[in-house]
């Protein structure tokens, strides 16, 4: 089993979603549990600092899928990827690339950073969405943007400087951890010309 093989059984649930569809992929998903489970004891866990945090994606529950790329569960202080949500993602930064062309997406500053930002990503194949995701679902749990002194509960980030500032540590993450583990550069690989993401940090 491969990335392309979850992404094309992935189209296809979403196409005609059931449990036939769901079952083909789920056991695809299965296959996968290991790496992912992997990838988190390896970057996830020193940041959270979980000592029985784990990560692995969610299988179909009566043939549907969650509809988050990816939510933590208290419960089991684990880390629920769900491909389904990880397409939309996908089709949330094609999305983001269209808006760019209108007047709406680029009358607001902060809403047009985090439209082009989005953009960058949708160079991104499937594998690596997958783990933005991930780590952005970690700076929610860390509150990464809300380590800006400026920021109170009367000063809150906006939802799109919010969405914005944790894909960039999202990212940040994701490309460290590609240089450990397969000694690739995905900014260079994937001609992602943005660099703001160096800058972000969580104040300790």
């Amino acid at each position: 089993m491969s990335w392309m093989q979850i992404e094309k059984l992935a189209k296809a649930y979403r196409k005609a979603p059931g449990k036939a569809t769901a079952e083909a992929l789920d056991k695809c998903l299965a296959s996968f549990q290991g790496p992912i489970e992997t990838f988190a004891r390896l970057f996830i866990k020193p940041l959270v600092g979980m000592q029985e945090m784990t990560a692995s994606f969610i299988l179909s529950k009566d043939g549907t899928y969650p509809e988050a790329a990816c939510q933590f569960d208290e419960t089991q202080n684990a880390f629920l990827l769900s491909p389904i949500g990880i397409l939309s993602f996908q089709d949330e930064c094609a999305n983001a690339s269209k808006a760019l062309q209108t007047q709406e997406g680029r009358e607001n500053f902060k809403t047009f950073r985090l439209y082009a930002y989005l953009k960058e990503m949708q160079k991104l194949p499937l594998k690596y969405l997958a783990f933005l995701c991930l780590f952005r679902e970690v700076a929610r749990i860390m509150e990464v943007t809300r380590t800006d002194k400026r920021r109170t509960m009367h000063n809150p980030p906006t939802e799109a400087e919010e969405a914005y500032m944790s894909y960039l540590w999202a990212f940040k993450e994701l490309e460290n951890a590609m240089k450990k583990i397969q000694s690739i550069d995905l900014r260079a690989d994937y001609k992602i010309s943005w660099y703001e993401s160096e800058w972000i940090t969580v104040n300790s």
